[in-house]
């Protein structure tokens, strides 16, 4: 996927060999998931058309798509643009500081669709500054480095050691790994629920490959998923998303690449300020193919789409078309992500008139919408009564988008700040955006990214957001159209920028030199001091985070007690009662038992058409062995007539509802010696069984 040079270290060659492998395996899987699943749901034959395309891939590869770097041109700003743009950051600063202290009313969507149809305007500008200026600033070429490889194998180092470190309780992990634990236990595909019911119950149209690929693999390696994915994938994955960061930066020009890629790996260690923030995407939850795609997979394109434009070559389209077919495997976030970045790279394309350029974008982009059209038919094609036509997300439908939006259609505002607050975050957002644009020194580079600036500006702008997020259902991932502007990037350009200073590039290199190292700085004692970095619970925030020894299996609090009772009451089939973040640990790693249910939007479509589904039933039992207080949320009549209705074979407390234990015991749930605990007795896990529904 990206040239190889004879003056590469070791470091790079590996990080680049694992990446090429892993694209090729990622690619060739894509293809073979699309293929078979319109005749087969057999694990075996999917890996054995998967092996098949996958030699034949990398054969391709290597003997017929020997790309070559090709030369990047470097322009430099005039220093009159320069002083602009750094006016102009600090206006983006001020505005970002207004847009999240102003209350939720009509004034702040009123100032927020001003601000998008400025970002709009700006990033218009930019393009057209980044197009005419420097044709008159053309840069020198020996000012340009190669990042240091020890800089390089550091940075990758710790990226991979905190996310293997860094847990941050998510219930995805219930369904996504659900459906890959399944393949590997059952060697079957399912269409329908396995979280709640062995296929019984509603499934959700599937269109990325990333978990039945997971799901393959690990059943032919033999090897339990939860392992891969949490013990092996995570490291690997940080590693090669700091490795394709710094190609990034070497493509787009950066002067300081150094000092660049160590403030972009300092800002993805620590944040985590919000459960939706780039640091808690990249570390974290870089397991997800949606995770992998941001870290990993944008970059990445953004990479081969800068390589195609300067080329113009064969190769490099064929290549980067291969890169969006992989990226639709792992996500189909890609369609609302991958399509703005593509028609950016098309209409450079078409402003060069270079027939191969525009033929490869245009390709790429009806792959996408192709796929985009047969996965909409799929969505309509499903019982979803209860499922608004706005509130489908794009792979998972959720009834509506107040998850992440806290609005059934998405304003402005929602765009504009909900990933990007609180204020501190935002104004180091808005302020990098700006000044970050600076370093692009590369040819297209700062076109390019003005582009996507542009788009996320368009697509914010009033009428546009809920027109854009109907037509495609991202109403719910609405505020993920961020990813189009690629801040970790920007953050350690502007430690770059900062160091040569922005007006006064006369003044003496100490100053310059301390005023980047404040940014650098800032950019960890923020969170630390705030309580932010991926490994806390950020303010205000239910989600539980923790630090783990590396190398260890990611479970929610509780559950290794409550999976050593389950063994001694437990039996296969059994659906178990437990709060969340034991229900999600016992989906990811066993299809033996089932759970009464997690996220209420998924029992909710899940259960929808079926009498016996019993959704409200089941969001009142887990809410019940959810509840902290002493108060129960239901009366005894109504838990025992609950239990019932579900057919509740185990029900599993831990000790902070210690006081429910007597009520199930009343309701016929024995224990049979199945409370355990560790050594110091902090945490302990009940399980009770009945047999009372074993017919």
């Amino acid at each position: 996927m990206i040239a190889q040079g004879s003056s590469k270290s070791a470091v790079e060659r590996l990080l680049r060999g694992a990446l090429v492998a892993f694209m090729i395996a990622l690619f060739s899987g894509t293809i073979a998931d699309q293929v078979t699943r319109n005749f087969t749901h057999s694990a075996n034959v999917v890996a054995e058309v998967w092996v098949t395309f996958a030699v034949i891939s990398g054969y391709v590869y290597r003997t017929k798509l020997r790309s070559v770097a090709p030369g990047i041109e470097y322009f430099d700003l005039a220093e009159r643009t320069r002083h602009w743009v750094g006016r102009i950051a600090i206006l983006a600063a001020i505005a970002a500081v207004v847009l999240t202290t102003l209350p939720h009313a009509s004034t702040v969507f009123i100032v927020a669709k001003v601000v998008a149809i400025l970002i709009a305007i700006g990033g218009a500008v930019g393009y057209w500054l980044a197009s005419e200026e420097p044709k008159a600033q053309i840069g020198k070429s020996d000012i340009m480095q190669r990042v240091n490889s020890r800089v390089l194998g550091g940075c990758a180092f710790v990226a991979a050691l905190l996310a293997s470190m860094t847990y941050r309780t998510s219930t995805d992990d219930f369904y996504y790994v659900n459906l890959s634990t399944y393949i590997f236990d059952k060697g079957q595909i399912p269409v329908r629920d396995t979280v709640l019911s062995d296929q019984y119950f509603n499934g959700y149209a599937r269109m990325s490959s990333w978990e039945v690929l997971w799901g393959v693999f690990a059943r032919i390696t033999h090897i339990h998923v939860a392992l891969l994915l949490y013990v092996v994938f995570i490291p690997l994955a940080a590693a090669l998303s700091i490795y394709v960061l710094a190609k990034l930066m070497e493509s787009m020009g950066i002067r300081h690449l150094n000092l660049a890629l160590i403030a972009s790996t300092i800002f993805l260690a620590f944040d985590g300020v919000q459960g939706f923030t780039f640091g808690s995407y990249q570390g974290p939850r870089i397991w997800q193919g949606k995770s992998f795609f941001l870290a990993v997979l944008i970059p990445l394109l953004s990479l081969l789409i800068l390589k195609l434009l300067r080329s113009g070559s064969k190769v490099d389209a064929i290549i980067l078309i291969g890169a969006t077919v992989a990226s639709l495997g792992a996500t189909t976030t890609t369609f609302i992500i991958g399509l703005p970045m593509l028609a950016a790279g098309l209409f450079i394309a078409l402003m060069n008139r270079n027939r191969i350029q525009s033929l490869a974008f245009s390709a790429s982009i009806a792959y996408l919408l192709a796929t985009a059209v047969l996965f909409k038919r799929m969505l309509d094609a499903e019982n979803t009564t209860q499922v608004s036509a706005l509130g489908r997300g794009a792979g998972v439908i959720i009834r509506t988008a107040k998850y992440s939006t806290h609005d059934d259609i998405p304003q402005s505002f929602d765009l504009l700040t909900k990933l990007s607050g609180p204020t501190w975050h935002a104004t180091l957002f808005a302020f990098a955006a700006v000044v970050g644009w600076i370093a692009l020194r590369g040819n297209y580079a700062r076109q390019l990214v003005a582009l996507y600036l542009a788009a996320w500006g368009f697509i914010s702008s009033p009428g546009i957001v809920q027109f854009y997020t109907a037509a495609t259902g991202s109403a719910p991932i609405a505020w993920r159209y961020i990813w189009l502007i690629p801040i970790p990037l920007l953050v350690g350009a502007t430690a770059s920028v900062l160091y040569d200073g922005i007006w006064y590039t006369s003044t003496s290199q100490k100053i310059r030199t301390t005023t980047a190292l404040t940014w650098v700085a800032l950019l960890a004692v923020l969170p630390m001091t705030l309580g932010t970095p991926p490994w806390k619970i950020a303010p205000g925030s239910r989600v539980s985070a923790d630090l783990t020894k590396p190398g260890v299996y990611r479970v929610g609090f509780g559950y290794p007690q409550a999976e050593k009772a389950l063994r001694k009451v437990a039996k296969e089939h059994d659906i178990v009662l437990a709060r969340n973040g034991i229900s999600a640990s016992i989906n990811s790693r066993t299809t033996r038992y089932f759970t009464v249910g997690l996220r209420h939007a998924y029992v909710e479509h899940a259960t929808n058409g079926f009498k016996n589904g019993f959704p409200k039933q089941r969001i009142a039992l887990a809410t019940y062995v959810g509840n902290l207080e002493d108060k129960p949320t239901l009366t005894d009549a109504k838990l025992a007539r609950d239990l019932r209705l579900v057919r509740v074979n185990v029900v599993c407390i831990s000790k902070e509802q210690s006081h429910q234990i007597p009520t199930f015991k009343a309701l016929g749930y024995i224990d049979k010696q199945a409370k355990v605990s560790k050594s110091d007795g902090r945490i302990w896990v009940w399980c009770g069984r009945t047999n009372a529904y074993d017919n």
